[in-house]
């Protein structure tokens, strides 16, 4: 399913016809994402919101009812809307001192609307952005998803899959593979010799297991990221991680992310179990070359050539001992 288009308000605000749209409050919400755009008329407007949307007011509903105005913007945020825009100059002289101090506390984006611009104003870019967003990403996941679809048909790799994440969203991305500990760098720009970003694989092969936003010292500049975790069910495999290094990585780029590693995580699945295949057969190989009669010496070497190995050369068998301990236990393996 394409996920549900937004532009967060540090995007709107920047809109044209939005750029006397003021910010009084709230700053660090400024990357929540506005999905839609509605408007308080009544006093219990609660009951008609829903998580993402930008609520619009002129405060006449509460003008003279400063319990309800304290109240406002912490149950907004508690239902997840991405902001609140005011409109004072008729019905209130200015916005009220507890709500500005409420946004500041809990992060809730509170902006001012000038007098002369209406709430149509607002609305018709907004929602008109929101939808050219959503085209794009239905455009884009087509673009990708062919892509991909060629990669697997044609028996593509790990490789494979991040330059073609890099193509679509012109951006570095990282392939984190747990189980092999290998790293997939794909990028126009930076190299895999690149020092900040070894440091950020360092330390994200260890510790990065989710799915969410982020930010990383690329260059001697705060660089963010957008991280999947690649999985099936509940087993982890890896992540894939697009680094902000040459744009931004919008909301839009988000759902193609995290598709692209739903498409890893199957192709990291198939390729564990041709792996697991492969191994039963060398196992049964060299089970055959341990203990096979003499006559079966030429068939072997046919097909010790076939698992690189020369058995002209001289080779020695070697029982491998080794000790597993734990916090309670000690065991004893052997090869």
């Amino acid at each position: 399913m394409i996920p549900c288009a937004g532009i967060s308000l540090r995007e709107m605000l920047a809109l044209p016809g939005l750029q006397h749209v003021r910010l009084i409050a709230g700053a660090n919400g400024l990357d929540k994402a506005v999905t839609s755009v509605n408007i308080m008329e009544v006093p219990d407007i609660m009951e008609w919101t829903r998580a993402g949307e930008l609520l619009l007011t002129t405060v006449y509903s509460i003008r003279n009812d400063t319990n309800a105005q304290s109240r406002l913007i912490p149950e907004l945020a508690e239902r997840k809307l991405a902001g609140l825009a005011i409109k004072p100059g008729r019905y209130i002289e200015r916005t009220p001192d507890i709500m500005i101090e409420q946004a500041n506390a809990y992060g809730f984006p509170l902006l001012e609307i000038p007098y002369d611009v209406s709430f149509p104003d607002i609305i018709n870019p907004v929602l008109s952005e929101i939808s050219n967003q959503q085209l794009a990403i239905i455009q884009r996941a087509d673009e990708v998803h062919l892509h991909l679809n060629r990669v697997v048909l044609e028996g593509g790799n790990m490789q494979d899959i991040a330059d073609v994440l890099v193509t679509a969203l012109n951006n570095n991305a990282v392939i984190i593979q747990t189980f092999s500990n290998d790293v997939i760098v794909s990028s126009a720009e930076y190299d895999s010799e690149h020092r900040d970003i070894q440091k950020f694989i360092e330390k994200n092969g260890r510790y990065g297991t989710g799915t969410g936003r982020g930010k990383v010292w690329i260059d001697g500049r705060e660089t963010g990221y957008f991280r999947s975790a690649i999985c099936v069910g509940k087993k982890w495999y890896g992540t894939i991680t697009v680094l902000e290094t040459q744009a931004p990585v919008l909301r839009a780029d988000e759902g193609t992310i995290e598709r692209t590693a739903a498409v890893a995580a199957l192709v990291l699945v198939n390729q564990l179990a041709v792996a697991s295949v492969e191994q039963r057969y060398y196992n049964e190989f060299l089970n055959e070359l341990l203990i096979a009669p003499h006559h079966e010496e030429k068939n072997l070497k046919g097909r010790a050539r076939g698992w690189g190995i020369d058995l002209q050369q001289p080779h020695v068998v070697a029982a491998i001992c080794f000790y597993c301990r734990s916090n309670e236990t000690e065991e004893e393996y052997q090869l």
